[in-house]
C-alpha cells in the first residue's frame, strides 16, 4: 500500500510542476538540436547496459 500511495503522491507532485516549468520556456532550437545529436548515443548505451 505504501509503494502506491507514494508513487499517486510524486506523480501528483510532478504533474502540479508542469504548468509552471513550461511557463519558463526552456527548450530552445539549440537544446534540441543537441538532443538529436545525442538520442543515437544514448540508445547505443541501453543496449551496452543489457548486456
Amino acid at each position: 500500500m505504501f509503494a502506491g500511495t507514494s508513487t499517486l503522491f510524486f506523480a501528483f507532485i510532478n504533474l502540479a510542476k508542469l504548468g509552471p516549468y513550461h511557463q519558463l520556456q526552456p527548450y530552445g532550437p539549440a537544446e534540441m538540436s543537441g538532443a538529436l545529436v545525442l538520442i543515437p548515443f544514448a540508445l547505443v548505451g541501453t543496449v551496452v547496459g543489457l548486456t
